[in-house]
């Protein structure tokens, strides 16, 4: 009786591990049907969509061409101070342009926007054209076109500007049979509110010529309190020192060109006090000039109200 049990047992056992054997095999072979039938779903899917090996092809950058005729300058060269210089571009690119910026960094400063132009077209033909700083040193232009991809394509070329530096002439020194410029607030009735940059005169603010007004007094309101600021009528922009500069100790042209060069210049300046500094550039030679601050009256009404300056540049006579 117990090997008959013995046996029993042993088949059963058997039996149910040939199941469990054929029960997996068959688990098996439906999980490898779901694989391949994923793997042909991911094929075809793959194929439908141009397949891995498809790579979207990289979209070129711009090419920003300088014009090589007659009267451009295209590459690095040396010219006299105050010289105009004219650059152009000839873009043909297979995406538009959006964007043309044209800078300037001057003697190693940062570079200064001259020009930006905002566009959509896949051919730009354009002129640049410049004064050049007065004093020794060097100006490398620099053109950058922006595509739609947001592609960047540059050219450019540095001018060198030849010749010594140039001395500073204090014209407005205390002294010597010379006195000093008074620009009084514009509504006074005295007719010096303007200075004209190119020969140092002063004019009425109500001079009808805007063309004389380089730097004139533009203080609001007519209240008694005085509290002036520069503008300008003929594109004239400021630079305030704030302490590089020493009015009595700086000689050469260059130094303030440098100075002016790597800051932000604005249209206005700010409110005025004593012994304020600026570096202004404007007048029809677009020049640079000292002018120091050495005063500023305001007394009761405002008909006296002015601010007392002297002014430093190169020769105003050339």
């Amino acid at each position: 009786m117990i090997i008959i049990l013995q046996m029993y047992c042993k088949v059963r056992t058997n039996y149910l591990t040939f199941a469990a054997n054929i029960n997996i095999k068959r688990k098996m072979k439906k999980l490898t049907n779901y694989v391949t039938m994923f793997a042909v779903a991911a094929t075809l899917l793959l194929s439908a969509c141009g397949g891995k090996d498809k790579i979207e092809p990289e979209k070129p950058t711009p090419k920003v061409n300088f014009k090589t005729t007659a009267g451009y300058t295209f590459a690095s060269a040396t010219v006299a101070g105050d010289s105009n210089i004219k650059a152009g571009i000839i873009i043909n690119h297979e995406y538009k342009i959006k964007r043309v910026l044209f800078q300037i960094s001057i003697s190693g400063s940062s570079p200064i926007t001259v020009k930006d132009s905002v566009m959509s077209s896949k051919v730009v033909d354009m002129d640049f054209m410049r004064q050049v700083i007065t004093t020794p040193g060097t100006e490398v232009w620099t053109i950058t076109a922006t595509d739609e991809n947001d592609k960047v394509g540059t050219a450019s070329f540095t001018v060198t500007i030849g010749g010594a530096d140039q001395i500073l002439i204090d014209y407005v020194a205390t002294g010597a049979g010379q006195q000093n410029r008074k620009i009084y607030r514009k509504q006074s009735s005295k007719p010096e509110s303007a200075l004209n940059l190119d020969d140092l005169v002063i004019y009425s603010a109500a001079n009808a010529d805007d063309g004389v007004k380089d730097v004139y007094d533009n203080t609001v309101g007519t209240g008694d309190a005085y509290v002036p600021v520069w503008a300008s009528k003929t594109g004239t922009t400021f630079v305030k020192v704030t302490g590089t500069l020493d009015y009595s100790s700086t000689v050469n042209y260059s130094q303030i060109v440098n100075y002016f060069n790597s800051k932000t210049p604005t249209t206005v300046s700010q409110t005025i006090v004593k012994d304020n500094m600026y570096v202004v550039k404007g007048g029809v030679k677009n020049r640079y000039y000292l002018v120091y601050v050495i005063n500023v009256s305001d007394v009761v009404g405002f008909e006296n109200d002015h601010c007392e300056i002297k002014v430093k540049t190169i020769d105003i006579t050339k």
